[in-house]
């Protein structure tokens, strides 16, 4: 989070955490994302509630039993941008995030995204 904040400094960085909201609360937080993050798992079902045109960044482990970008195909049927990050660890268990890799990928992501949403850098 520190880091996305710092490489977007214009821009609201949230942690959204699905259980903790109730469900249209979720949706009106995720109707105006640009860029929604989130480890391989159901809660990248959440991004059905993106505005179209924003971006999905899905968070894999190398070493998975299933295919690099698994909610690849969902996303572009949903009109939103597919992005791919790679992680080590186990689907169980913690795993390690390449902080960099994620910031560049979002960064890449924002600038895809540019205009979706008013950020103060745009005014």
């Amino acid at each position: 989070m520190r880091a996305l904040n710092q490489a977007l400094p214009t821009h609201m960085i949230k942690e959204f955490v699905g259980a903790e909201y109730k469900l249209q609360d979720a949706i009106t937080v995720l109707q105006e994302a640009q860029v929604f993050i989130a480890p391989h798992g159901a809660g990248l079902a959440f991004m059905q509630f993106l505005p179209r045109g924003a971006a999905v960044i899905e968070i894999g482990l190398e070493n998975a039993p299933w295919p690099m970008g698994y909610y690849e195909g969902n996303s572009l049927s949903l009109g939103l941008k597919y992005f791919y990050g790679k992680a080590t660890g186990k689907f169980d268990g913690p795993i390690i995030v390449d902080v960099n890799g994620v910031v560049s990928i979002t960064l890449r992501a924002t600038r895809e995204t540019r205009g979706l949403l008013k950020c103060a850098d745009e005014s």
